[in-house]
This record gives C-alpha cells, structure tokens and sequence, in this order.
C-alpha cells in the first residue's frame, strides 16, 4: 500500500511540474479514445508514405550503398512518423498517467 502511495504522491508532484503542462490540456481524454486517435494518426501517416513524390537528386544520398540507402530511409520515415503522431502519443500518455493514477 505505502508503494501506490508513493506513486501517487509522484504522479501529483510530475502533474504539477511544468513537463506536463501541455499534458494536462488533455486531460479530458479516455483511454480508449487516445490509442483510438494515435492509431488513426499512424493509418494516415502510413497512407502519405505510399504517395507519390518527384525525385530527389542529391549526391550524398546517390553515394551510398543500397544498404546504406535502406537504412537512412528507414531512420528518415522512423522520424516522420514520430512527429507526425507526437501531439496524439501524447494524449495517450496522459490518459495512461490518469488511469494508474
């Protein structure tokens, strides 16, 4: 019991700082809802990946091994999704913070 206490007391003391500001603003959200929201942003994402784009000539990139090329793309659309899903993780996070909580 003193455990769930003391978690408790450290949500209070994480909620209160200034790292969950923008957090709170959200507060209103179920759980449900969130992961709901976080996986229709990803479904989006994933759609605009398939789109199609003009070339890129760049010869940094043309330099590298096919290997190489796979992996900077892979770390470049790793990045894309994360700030493209961020504002809606978030959300999640918190309804998962007011959950244990």
């Amino acid at each position: 019991m003193e455990k769930k206490d003391n978690f408790g007391r450290a949500l209070k003391k994480l909620a209160a700082s200034s790292l969950l500001l923008p957090l709170v603003a959200n507060a209103g959200y179920t759980l449900e809802e969130a992961y709901q929201e976080v996986n229709q942003q990803t479904e989006r994402c994933l759609k605009m990946k398939n789109r199609p784009v003009d070339a890129i000539q760049d010869t940094w990139f043309d330099s590298l091994s096919s290997e190489q090329k796979r992996a900077v793309l892979f770390e470049l659309s790793k990045r894309a999704m994360d700030r493209f899903t961020l504002e809606k993780r978030e959300k999640y996070s918190w309804a998962l913070v007011k959950q244990a909580g």
